[in-house]
C-alpha cells in the first residue's frame, strides 16, 4: 500500500514510510531573513490567473483542498509554464519568517506540464516539478478586501464529513487566486517539496513577504474544521534562500532613500552619503527649535490663563462690592419693590431696614413726621409694624 493510500497525519510526520519524505531538502523551512541572497534575474515570475471554478474537499488529514481540471490559469517562472492544480488552506502557516508563524497558510499548487521545451541544463529552474506561490495571513478584524472576497465565495460550501466527495463550486466570473496576490510582490525562493506524501523534491517555493489579513469570521470558521493540518519544520541545509524585490516599485523604491532602505534588505548595511548625514542635521535642529517654539507657546499660555483667572476674581469681588453698596443704602431694595408683589414689600420692609441698618440711622438723624414723607416705603413699613406690634399687645392683654 503506497503512503497516499495510508492513513497518516501531520503531527506524525517522522511515521510517514514514503521514502521522498526524508530527503534533505523538504519543506517547510524557516526563512531566516538575516541570510539571503538577492534572487535578480533568475526569479522572473509572472502570473496569468483567470477566473474559474473549482471543486472542493475536506480529507481526513484536515485538509481543505481546492482542485482545478484544465485550469486555465498559469505562470511563468524563468521561462518555464507551470498550470494550476490545487489550492491547499494550512492553519497555522507552514513556513515560518525570522521564526515566527502566521495564523494560516494559502498554497497553490503550478505543475509542470507539456509547454516546457526539453533542455540540457539540469538546473533547478529546467528540472522543476512545479511551482508552490505561498501566502501567509493573520487574523484582522476588517471582514473586507480581496482574501475576504476569495473564502467567501466557497467557505460555506465545504464539506462538514471528511473523505466525501469533492463539491463543485459555483464561484462568480470575478474570482480566481489572483485574489490572494498581495500588493507588494517582493517575495522569498528555495529549492523544496510538498509538505505532504509523497513529499515529491525538486519544487520551487515562492513565499510571498507581505502577510495577509483574513477576517476573523472566516479565520474561525477554518480553524473550526481545519484545527491542525501544519507539518513542522525541516532543516535548511545548504540551500540558499533568495529574496527578490518587485521591480514594479522600483522606481517609488528609488525615490524615497528610507523606502529603499526598508524596502531592500540587502541595502540595510550601506553606508548613507554626506548629503543625508547633513539633511539629519537639518532635522535635528529644526526639531530643537519646533520644541523651544512649544515650550514659549506653554509658557505664554500659563501666564495668560493665570491672568484671565485673576480678573475674573476681581470682578466677581466689585460686583459683591457694588451689590452690597446697593443694599445697604437702600436702593436694592427700592428696585425689587417694582418687581415684588405689595403685600410681600409690606411683610419683609421692616427685615431689610434693619438688616441694611437704615432704621438706626432714620431715628438719629431723621426728625419725627418727616419720615413718612420723605420716605414712604419707610413710614409704610413703620406704621405696619407699629399697628402691628400694638394689636398683638391688645391681643395679649385681652
Amino acid at each position: 500500500m503506497s503512503q497516499d493510500n495510508q492513513k497518516w497525519s501531520y503531527a506524525q510526520d517522522y511515521l510517514w514510510k514514503n521514502p521522498g519524505c526524508t530527503g534533505s531538502k523538504q519543506s517547510p523551512i524557516n526563512i531566516d531573513t538575516s541570510q539571503l541572497q538577492r534572487c535578480g534575474v533568475l526569479c522572473d515570475l509572472k502570473l496569468y490567473l483567470k477566473p474559474e471554478k473549482p471543486s472542493v474537499e475536506f480529507t481526513s488529514q484536515n485538509d481543505v483542498i481546492l482542485s482545478f481540471v484544465s485550469s486555465q490559469s498559469s505562470i511563468t517562472f524563468n521561462n518555464r509554464y507551470f498550470n494550476l492544480k490545487s489550492i491547499r488552506i494550512h492553519v497555522p502557516s507552514l513556513h515560518t519568517i525570522d521564526n515566527s508563524k502566521a495564523d494560516m497558510e494559502v498554497v497553490c499548487l503550478f505543475d509542470s506540464g507539456s509547454n516546457n521545451e526539453s533542455s540540457s541544463n539540469n538546473s533547478l529552474q529546467n528540472v522543476a516539478k512545479g511551482v508552490q506561490l505561498c501566502f501567509m495571513m493573520n487574523q484582522s478584524d476588517n471582514e473586507y478586501g480581496n482574501i475576504e472576497q476569495f473564502f467567501n465565495q466557497f467557505i460555506h460550501k465545504i464539506p462538514t464529513v471528511q473523505d466525501e466527495l469533492p463539491i463543485e463550486l459555483n464561484v462568480s466570473n470575478t474570482w480566481s487566486p489572483e485574489l490572494l496576490i498581495p500588493n507588494k510582490k517582493n517575495f522569498y525562493y528555495y529549492e523544496g517539496s510538498l509538505a505532504y506524501p509523497p513529499c515529491s523534491e525538486m519544487y520551487i517555493n515562492i513565499v510571498y513577504e507581505e502577510i495577509g489579513n483574513i477576517g476573523v469570521n472566516n479565520f474561525r470558521t477554518l480553524k473550526k474544521y481545519i484545527r491542525n493540518n501544519t507539518r513542522a519544520l525541516k532543516p535548511k541545509n545548504n540551500r540558499i534562500v533568495y529574496y527578490s524585490v518587485d521591480e514594479s516599485k522600483s522606481a517609488s523604491i528609488q525615490s524615497n532613500s528610507i523606502d529603499r532602505i526598508s524596502d531592500n534588505r540587502f541595502l540595510q548595511c550601506e553606508k548613507q552619503n554626506n548629503v543625508v548625514q547633513t539633511n539629519e542635521n537639518v532635522t535635528i535642529s529644526s526639531t530643537v527649535t519646533e520644541d523651544n517654539r512649544v515650550i514659549q507657546l506653554n509658557t505664554a499660555k500659563k501666564i495668560r490663563d493665570r491672568l484671565l483667572f485673576i480678573i475674573i476674581v476681581l470682578l466677581f469681588f466689585l460686583a459683591y462690592l457694588v451689590i452690597l453698596y446697593l443694599y445697604k443704602t437702600y436702593s436694592a431694595q427700592k428696585i425689587l419693590s417694582s418687581f415684588v408683589p405689595l403685600n410681600i414689600m409690606r411683610e419683609n420692609s421692616d427685615i431689610w431696614k434693619k438688616c441694611s441698618g437704615l432704621e438706626e440711622f432714620v431715628k438719629k438723624n431723621v426728625p419725627e413726621g418727616v419720615v413718612e414723607s420723605s420716605m414712604p416705603g419707610y413710614g409704610m413699613g413703620m406704621g405696619m409694624g407699629m399697628g402691628y406690634g400694638m394689636g398683638q399687645n391688645i391681643n395679649m392683654r385681652r
